[in-house]
């Protein structure tokens, strides 16, 4: 996604990437928020926080292409 940068933060899309980041990787919040663009550690905890509260846990992101077979 070479248009990151140029979304909001709370963008849906940004999110869905940042709630399958955390389930399938190693890698914490801060890292997430900074190479996702979506501002502070703590607003992007909030924001993601309230994705997934919406959209349910394992949420993909829309329009994604499934892997599992």
């Amino acid at each position: 996604m070479a248009d990151l940068g140029t979304r909001q933060k709370s963008d849906p899309r940004k999110l869905a990437l940042a709630a399958r980041l955390r389930q399938e990787t190693t890698f914490s919040l801060p890292q997430i928020a900074e190479r996702l663009r979506l501002g502070k550690p703590k607003g992007a905890r909030t924001n993601l926080h309230q994705f997934m509260s919406r959209a349910g846990v394992g949420a993909s992101p829309p329009n994604s292409i499934s892997y599992e077979s």
